[in-house]
């Protein structure tokens, strides 16, 4: 285990690897940068590329636990959070391998935390590139479709959102998140693997009457879909069926909608490769497993082996 540091504020930076070798570096060395600091673990969910053994020789002061298979984002920062929990820490920091967290941004998380009341909060997000544009901004989810919004996606930041406020959505790249609140509220659904968990923890909180903020003056840069990639089969198995999973679990009365809404997409989405000739197969068999699992309540990880390869 590696050593930890002493910090007032008792932070610990959770972030899960996977193939990340390539990027990794410039987020642990801006974690390591951060005032205060905060210890880190990394959890390496079974990363082909030496991810695990490259942070062990570079970084001695990061604790780094081997999944020892894919746990996906839920589960694998369970791990990482229960570590943190045994350490007594007051505040746990998830950020995803490919963010950079300004110099400031803990700091300025825990501030809002403890003058805001928030249990999870959430910074300003910008897109690594071009670095002048948000990715997100705080959240808002429509029930009727089971979609999720980033405020001000896209958009050049001209200080339209550099005011503290509720968000009904936290981002699950880069959120500092109360320990004592975790304890009441519980962990990740693993049963979502990758997308939607954070909706759903976000969701979960609310409901356990916490507050949720987003902190325009704490900020981060997100390089977005490294690992999945978005276009991808990965991308359009869980995405399909952790919409419908998450609608099901916290308003499933709006289930048919959604279903329908998911269905036109898809069939609006197919019909525009058609027309441009492109033919995406494993796309179209990608988005159909996911009503199909989720139809028959299949799962947590369920891709097959050469989805991971695509």
């Amino acid at each position: 285990m590696a050593r930890r540091r002493s910090t007032a504020e008792s932070v610990v930076a959770v972030v899960v690897t996977w193939n990340s070798r390539d990027y990794v570096d410039t987020c642990l060395d801006s974690l390591l940068a951060s005032a205060p600091p905060s210890d880190i673990i990394v959890v390496d969910n079974a990363s082909q590329d030496g991810t695990a053994q490259h942070i062990r020789a570079k970084y001695q002061d990061v604790t780094v636990i081997n999944a020892g298979e894919n746990l996906g984002y839920a589960a694998g920062n369970n791990l990482g959070i229960c570590r943190a929990l045994e350490w007594g820490t007051e505040y746990v920091l998830l950020v995803n391998p490919d963010c950079v967290v300004a110099a400031d941004c803990i700091a300025r998380l825990v501030a809002a935390a403890a003058q805001g009341g928030g249990a999870l909060v959430s910074p300003k997000i910008f897109r690594a590139d071009p670095p002048d544009r948000l990715w997100y901004a705080g959240g808002d989810i429509n029930w009727v479709f089971g979609t999720t919004y980033h405020r001000g996606a896209d958009s050049l930041d001209r200080g339209q959102f550099d005011r503290t406020s509720a968000t009904e959505r936290i981002s699950g790249a880069a959120v500092l998140v109360e320990t004592d609140a975790i304890r009441k509220v519980g962990l990740m659904r693993p049963e979502f693997f990758l997308y939607y968990e954070e909706s759903d923890w976000s969701v979960r909180f609310s409901r356990a009457g916490y507050t949720l903020l987003f902190e325009p003056s704490a900020v981060c840069w997100h390089a977005v879909s490294t690992s999945s990639r978005e276009s991808s089969p990965i991308y359009y198995y869980y995405m399909t069926r952790n919409q419908l999973l998450f609608v099901w679990l916290h308003r499933r009365r709006f289930l048919p909608t959604t279903f329908a809404y998911l269905v036109v997409v898809s069939l609006l989405r197919w019909l525009g490769w058609i027309v441009r000739g492109e033919a995406h197969i494993q796309l179209f068999c990608a988005t159909s497993r996911g009503f199909i699992d989720f139809t028959l309540g299949r799962f947590g990880c369920r891709h097959p082996p050469q989805w991971v390869r695509s």
